[in-house]
C-alpha cells in the first residue's frame, strides 16, 4: 500500500513512534529522529512515504515527482546552524526557473504573502533557467532580521532592513556548473559560524557571508517542490529523494 498523507491524528502517533524507537523504518526508509545532538529529519521518498506532508505530485520507483503543484512541508525545530540536503534527477537547464525548497520562520498567521517574502528568516534554493542565467544553474537567497526582543509579529515582515536592524538579504548566483537531465545531483545548503553555503555533489558554488550570525526562531516551515513564491514548480518532471535536514555536526559525522 503506498501512503501519499497522514492525518493529523496519524502524523502524531507517528512522530511519538519514532521517537520513542530512534528511528521508523529499515535502510533506504524515511525516519524523523532525536539524538543526543539534536533532532534530524531523513526522509528517503523511495518507499512512497514521507516524514513530511505531502501534498501532490506521485511518488515512483525512484522517488517522488513533484509535478507542477506538489510540495512536501516539514516542520522543523531552530536551527541557527543547520544543513538542509536532497538529491534531485531530471533538472534541465530549458525547464522554467524551479525553487528546489523554501525554508523560513514558522508562523500562526495564515500561510500567505506577506509572512513569506517578508519573513525575517528566509532562504531560497533556485534552480536557474538557462536564458535567465547563462552561467549559473542556481540562486540562493538569504535572509535574516533579528528584530529587537519584544517587537510585535506583525511589524516583523517587512520589506527591507529598517534602521536599528541587524539584518542580511541578498541573492547570490551560484558558480557554473554543467546540468545534465539524466544526472543526480546532490543540492546541499550549510549553515554555520555566519556562513551560508551551497554545495552540488561536493563542489561549494556559492557561499554568502552574513551578520548577524543567528536567527532565532521558535520553528521553521521547509518547503521541497512547489514554493509558496511560486504559481508552479518549474522542474516537475524532476525526482526527489533523500531530503536531509540536521545540523552541520550531524551531517559531518554521516549519521543518518
Amino acid at each position: 500500500m503506498i501512503l501519499r498523507r497522514m492525518s493529523g491524528y496519524s502524523a502524531i502517533v507517528f512522530l511519538l513512534a519514532a521517537g520513542m524507537l530512534g528511528m521508523v523504518g529499515c535502510a533506504n526508509d524515511s525516519y524523523l529522529k532525536r539524538s543526543v545532538k539534536g533532532p534530524q529529519i531523513f526522509d528517503s521518498l523511495r518507499n512512497g512515504v514521507s516524514a513530511g506532508a505531502v501534498e501532490g505530485g506521485q511518488f515512483t520507483k525512484e522517488g517522488w515527482q513533484p509535478g507542477p503543484d506538489g510540495f512536501i512541508r516539514y516542520e522543523l525545530p531552530p536551527m541557527p546552524q543547520g544543513m538542509i540536503s536532497m538529491d534531485v534527477t531530471g533538472l534541465s537547464r530549458t525547464a522554467p526557473d524551479a525553487i528546489l525548497f523554501t525554508l523560513f520562520e514558522d508562523v500562526s498567521m495564515k500561510y500567505v504573502d506577506p509572512f513569506i517574502t517578508k519573513n525575517p528568516f528566509l532562504v531560497t534554493l533556485t534552480a536557474k533557467n538557462f536564458q535567465k542565467a547563462p552561467d549559473s544553474p542556481f540562486d540562493l537567497l538569504w535572509t535574516i532580521k533579528n528584530f529587537p526582543a519584544g517587537t510585535e509579529e506583525e511589524n516583523r515582515y517587512i520589506d527591507g532592513i529598517p534602521e536599528g536592524v541587524a539584518g542580511y538579504e541578498r541573492t547570490l548566483a551560484s558558480s557554473p556548473m554543467p546540468i545534465f537531465p539524466d544526472k543526480t545531483y546532490r543540492v546541499q545548503v550549510v549553515w554555520e559560524y555566519g556562513k551560508a553555503k551551497l554545495v552540488v555533489n561536493g563542489e561549494v558554488l556559492a557561499e554568502h557571508d552574513y551578520q548577524p550570525s543567528i536567527f532565532g526562531a521558535d520553528s521553521l516551515i521547509l518547503i521541497v517542490g512547489k514554493s509558496p513564491l511560486a504559481d508552479s514548480f518549474g522542474a516537475a518532471n524532476a525526482i526527489i529523494t533523500d531530503v536531509w535536514a540536521s545540523y552541520p555536526s550531524i551531517y559531518r559525522g554521516g549519521k543518518k
